[in-house]
């Protein structure tokens, strides 16, 4: 299932031109969390983590690319 997360959350990167370093990011947060936890997670949760992750990369690294993606949300 971990597979199927990253293979997502590449395209997700690619799709909205994201940086690599904002993946790398993504995925270091990812398998600190999961190195955490004791708790197996649903597939719903991995997945909420995963957009979690991509979140807090995207506003490390991705500001400018935020930016357009909220102006054209409203």
């Amino acid at each position: 299932m971990l597979a199927i997360l990253l293979d997502w959350l590449v395209e997700l990167t690619s799709e909205y031109s994201l940086s690599g370093r904002t993946l790398h990011h993504c995925y270091s947060l990812l398998s600190r969390f999961l190195e955490l936890t004791d708790k197996p997670l649903s597939r719903g949760e991995l997945q909420l983590l995963g957009c979690s992750c991509m979140l807090v990369s995207g506003k490390v690294n991705e500001v400018s690319t935020l930016v357009k993606l909220m102006y054209g949300l409203f």
